[in-house]
């Protein structure tokens, strides 16, 4: 109702009441127009002027899972036999320094940041509390957080190596090496040398690239019989490499992403990657309506 005065009504005006207004919405429903989302600042006028803004703001709060993390820099040298691991908190350990803010999380998953400063107690447990009190653990004060993402890695690689693993005998001539499987974009090539009649090495002569798996290699041919190799490939990460396998919870801002070699990836050190993370996220305007995006 206006909060001014109104009236007064002419004799003949009718008086507020029940209108009997009845309006049918079908069960299914058809859209006669096209649907365009709904923009940021005005959408409209009135009659007499007056502006209509939309609901949503251009600021934004991060919140919630990791919904995909996007490869830019593939990086280069992982072994796809031990794909790196992907740590977005590093473990908690004991007697180790922490600075203030920093995130960890303990071996059931849990996130925790750091309210205080120092290193942690040299006796003790992990923590694992899930409650809004923080757990004092030497200098460290530890604040519960959620739940910590968790990813897996996929390479794509190019035939680094081939590791004689019983050169055989009775070798006159080279054989064949053929580089088999792994379902390559361009396929490898490899060549044996022969020593006193044993296989004493095999050299890559393409690298090929595109392995999704380590390729099995077959020796024929030669005259010889009982060698056997085994292919070693590296590469960097694919476009789309890290899959999310579990979102994690409540992060409000994005965390970091190391990868921790797989164990087979000796020699040259691994160039790393660089990556882009997207969240499952809300839009809030300053009035305090939020927008599930």
């Amino acid at each position: 109702m206006p909060g001014h005065e109104i009236g007064p009504f002419g004799a003949d005006d009718l008086d507020p009441g029940n209108q009997r207004y009845l309006k049918r919405i079908p069960l299914e429903t058809i859209t006669k127009s096209i649907k365009t989302a709904t923009p940021v600042g005005q959408v409209g006028i009135g009659v007499n002027g007056v502006p209509f803004f939309s609901y949503k703001s251009n600021d934004t709060k991060l919140f919630g899972g990791v919904k995909s993390i996007s490869v830019i820099n593939a990086g280069s040298g992982y072994d796809i036999t031990n794909p790196p691991i992907v740590e977005f908190e590093p473990l908690h350990a004991r007697d180790t320094s922490y600075f203030l803010n920093q995130r960890i999380r303990n071996s059931l998953g849990y996130r925790y940041r750091n309210l205080g400063s120092g290193k942690t107690a040299e006796i003790g447990s992990e923590p694992t509390h899930t409650g809004t009190t923080p757990a004092q653990d030497g200098g460290c004060l530890w604040e519960f957080e959620g739940i910590s993402a968790q990813a897996t890695v996929s390479v794509s690689g190019s035939l680094f190596a081939v590791n004689v693993d019983n050169g055989g005998s009775g070798y006159t001539s080279a054989p064949t090496v053929g580089i088999v499987g792994g379902d390559p974009t361009v396929e490898a090539s490899a060549t044996a040398t022969i020593t006193a009649g044993v296989i004493t090495a095999i050299s890559v002569s393409a690298s090929g690239s595109g392995y999704q798996s380590v390729p099995t290699v077959v020796i024929s041919g030669g005259g010889g019989e009982g060698a056997v190799a085994t292919a070693v490939v590296r590469g960097g990460l694919e476009a789309e490499g890290i899959s999310i396998t579990n979102a994690g919870t409540n992060y409000s801002e994005r965390p970091g992403i190391t990868l921790v070699s797989g164990s087979g990836a000796v020699g040259d050190l691994p160039k790393p990657a660089d990556f882009l993370i997207k969240y499952s996220y809300f839009s809030q305007k300053l009035a305090g309506h939020i927008n599930v995006l």
